[in-house]
């Protein structure tokens, strides 16, 4: 049975196609897929959602890869990650125009309560 190789490019020695790094030198060969579960899926998607500017190094190590569903992983964490923003930007502007229209009543000594 014939097993395919090929030649490391740093120390020219033959390596199996299957290796990702050079047995040798430890030189990487290939890029290593990485692998896709449900539960580290969810765990991309809440680490987007929760705490975005963290979920976009995993969104972008997703997007990188060849196959089309690792892309897409990375796509809607990249999508997650944007809402998160953009909802945690709403509610702080909520926020600050209530505090200053509390400040604003306060002033003028037309404060009623919460």
């Amino acid at each position: 049975m014939e097993q395919n190789t090929s030649v490391c490019k740093n120390c020219k020695l033959p390596v199996l196609n299957e290796f990702y790094f050079c047995p040798n030198c430890g030189k990487m060969l290939r890029v290593k897929p990485i692998k896709v579960s449900i539960l580290l899926q969810v765990g991309v998607y809440l680490l987007s959602f929760f705490l975005p500017p963290f979920g976009l190094y995993p969104a972008i190590k997703y997007i990188r890869q060849t196959d089309p569903r690792t892309k897409i992983i990375g796509w809607v964490a990249v999508a997650l990650t944007i809402i998160s923003i953009g909802l945690s930007i709403y509610i702080v502007i909520n926020f600050m125009q209530h505090v200053a229209q509390v400040f604003d009543q306060l002033g003028r000594g037309q404060f009623t309560g919460f």
